[in-house]
Formats: C-alpha cells, structure tokens, sequence
C-alpha cells in the first residue's frame, strides 16, 4: 500500500504537467490539476513530575511533503477528486490518499456520494515516539440524498473503516467499524443548517474481542448564524456503548454538546459559549466513573468576522463532577484575551487565558478508615493539587507571494501548582512552508 500513495503521485504529476502546460484552464468536466510542496518542522514538548523528579520529553520532526489534487472543473452530472499525499520526516514516513465521487444530476446538488480514503506511517529506526508501531487504516463512506435541492432533505449514510498495526498492543489495538445512518437535514436551498439523526455501527477488535462494542447514537446540528455576525450554533451527539464482555469494562451512556450564540452588541458582538459533557458507566470503577464536565465563556468581540483586525476579552469558566473516591472533581475560572487578522496576505490569531483550577476532595467513610489503617493522611492520598495555568495559542498563514506561504502554529500550557512537584507544561509548535504550483 505504501508505493500505492507514491505511484498515484506519480501519475498526477505525469498527467497535470501537459495538461498545465497548455492554453489555460481545462475545460468544464476534464480534471484539473493542482500540486504542493512543502517543507515543515513540527515539536512537540511536556515537562511533568515522575518518581520526585523532573522529566521532560521532546519530539521534534523535519519533513518533506509533495501533495497533488484532481478536482472535476466547473459543473458536470459526475465530479471527482483525487488528492494523493507522501511526507517523509526525520522521524516518520507517511502516505495518504483521499478519493472521492458525486453524482449530479443537474450539475449542483449531490444525489450520491462515495468518499474514500487511505492512510499509513512508517517510524524509523531510533524513533523517538514512545507509540511507534506502524500502521495503516482506511474509511469508506456512501451516501444517498433524496430531495437535495429543497428545503429539507433525507440522507442515508454506510460505512466501514478498519485499522492495523505492525505490531498491536494494549494501546494500538486493530480493529474494524462498519455501520450506518438516517438523517433529516436542510436541502440545497435552506436558509439555516440544520441536521438530526440517529447512528448505528458496531466496533470489533480482532486482538481484544472481550471490548468489542455497538453503538448506537443521536446526532443533531443546528446553525442559524451562517456567515453572519449573529445567531445561534449547536451541536449534540448522543451514545449508548454495549460492550461485550462487562468484566472488561462496563457500558456505559456518554453524551457531548456545544453551543454558541453571537448577540449584537452596538458595533460589536457578545458570544455567549457553552460545552457540557457527560459519562454513565452501567457499573463504576477506579478507571470507569461516572462524570459531568460543564464549561463556557463570555466574550466581548470586536468588528466583523473575517474582516480587518479584532479583538475579544471576557471570562471563562468550567466544572468537573467526578463520582469517585479520589476524584478529579475540580472549579476553574479564567480571563481570556485576543486578536484576529484577516488581510490580503496575512491571517492570524491569538489568544490568552490565565486562570485558577481548585480541586475538591471527596472521600467516603471507607477511604478515611483505610488511611488511619496505614498510619497516612487524606492529603497524601490526594492526585491533584490546585494551580494557576496560562493557556497560549497562536496561529497565522503568511502569503509570502501568489504561490508561497508559510503557517505557523504555537499552543503552550504551563501549570503552577500549589505542590511544586506537581508543575508541569505541554507545548507544541509547527512551521510549514508551502510551495504552490
């Protein structure tokens, strides 16, 4: 499968350059071609306590890659896209190829899609990546519109995906999906996005069959906002997860959602932010417990979106209930600031959080009779220790001219602790210098 990616690139690259090299663009319904070379470093660094010492890891990456696409060119009942992919790193050598089809019977709404896709890495010798198994896995997915170009529409979705390593273990395990969908969502001329329905697929691990699952889920979307600056996003996905063998590890009901409403605020706009997460374990364990997770923010965002230079300021806040003995039940607030860019050729983000977690310690009668057993305190038995965190996240795209540009992205997370041996930092970065041609 590895020189599949090479030999597909290949072939795109024969057969884009006659055709670029001619009179212009390809004519409505022939492939056109586009290609990409791209030169990158990514790091990835953590520095956190281990047995009374501190430890810090780092992966860093130097890679080359050479991209091609094939898109069908203006309207046509059939449209097709190919888009082949081969990075080879200091650390990794990986492939990817996406294929996909619609069919259109007038030229505009999809009436049938199939989307495909492709995907492998291979570690070098001395890697440093403690997870360096090789692998490969591939998706495929069908889909069926009945009424697309109304206002609502009824869509049905299969797929099947798999995953294998070179070498499987307890944290890469194979495995194998197939299911399918039903939804009613907006047509091809709604005015607001909408989306529900429900899923169902069954999950099976040829190496671990005793945590084989089917789930079964809701799903609903909604989006009035559009390219506006006001109006109101939700999303909600809702699973029920049967595993096959309980003693392995329980079943369980998860649930995730989120919400964002933009309100107009003079020549500004407030957004109002809302996740919610939720975990019901059929039975509870030390790892399996049940939980709820609540966060949001209020923000302050200046001018228009996609438009000049803005900023945001306001608060953040989040809450994890956590029903165990040594719980991670912890309160968190914070202040958030940043700025967006949107030019001709600079676009780029920033934003700052600083804040406090506390967490709060739950213990139950048997937990205080086994510590006075051992001679210790509830303070030594105690995971967590409250800190003060900076959230930092960057991220910019410089057209450096019609054809190169350069991406760069930061996220760095340091925590101060109340415990010192408790301070940790997560950080990573990536440069990328595109050349396209």
């Amino acid at each position: 499968m590895r020189r599949v990616a090479a030999v597909l690139l290949g072939l795109g690259l024969g057969a884009g350059v006659p055709g670029n090299a001619g009179a212009g663009a390809p004519a409505s319904g022939r492939l056109a071609w586009s290609y990409t070379t791209a030169a990158g470093y990514d790091t990835y660094v953590q520095r956190f306590p281990l047995a009374g010492t501190d430890t810090t890891e780092t992966v860093s990456e130097f890679d080359l890659t050479l991209g091609a696409e094939a898109r069908t060119a203006g309207r046509a009942r059939q449209h097709w896209w190919l888009r082949p992919e081969l990075s080879a790193g200091t650390e990794l050598t990986r492939e990817r190829v996406d294929l996909g089809w619609q069919y259109r019977p007038d030229s505009l709404a999809a009436v049938l899609r199939l989307d495909a896709r492709w995907q492998a890495r291979q570690y070098r010798g001395g890697t440093r990546y403690s997870l360096s198994s090789d692998a490969q896995g591939g998706r495929l997915e069908a889909r069926a519109n009945l009424a697309p170009r109304g206002r609502r529409a009824l869509e049905t979705r299969l797929h099947g995906s798999y995953l294998r390593h070179a070498e499987p273990a307890t944290l890469t395990l194979d495995q194998n999906e197939v299911g399918g969908g039903l939804f009613w969502k907006s047509g091809q001329d709604a005015q607001r996005q909408f989306l529900l329905g429900a899923r169902l697929a069954r999950r099976t691990y040829p190496d671990s069959t005793a945590v084989d699952r089917t789930i079964a889920a809701l799903e609903g979307e909604l989006d009035t906002a559009g390219f506006s600056a006001t109006g109101l996003r939700a999303w909600l996905h809702c699973e029920r997860r049967t595993i096959r063998d309980e003693s392995a590890r329980p079943s369980a009901w998860a649930s995730w959602s989120s919400f964002d409403w933009l309100i107009p605020a003079g020549p500004a706009r407030l957004s109002v932010e809302l996740q919610i997460e939720r975990w019901d374990y059929d039975a509870e364990s030390s790892a399996w417990f049940d939980s709820w997770r609540l966060g949001g923010a209020v923000l302050y965002r200046s001018g228009q979106p996609g438009a000049g230079t803005s900023w945001l300021a306001g608060l953040a806040a989040e809450r994890l209930d956590a029903d165990s003995q040594a719980s991670e039940t912890y309160s968190q607030a914070g202040v958030r600031v940043g700025c967006e860019a949107w030019g001709r050729r600079l676009i780029g983000s920033g934003t700052l959080e600083v804040g406090r977690r506390d967490y709060t310690w739950q213990a139950d009668a048997s937990a205080t009779d086994e510590s006075n057993l051992l001679g210790t305190t509830l303070d030594e038995f105690d995971l967590y220790s409250d800190f003060t965190y900076w959230r930092l996240a960057l991220n910019a795209s410089w057209r450096l001219t019609d054809r190169l540009s350069l991406d760069l992205a930061a996220h760095c997370e340091p925590e101060s602790h109340t415990e010192p041996a408790d301070d940790s930092t997560v950080g990573f970065g990536h440069a990328r210098l595109a050349w396209r041609w």
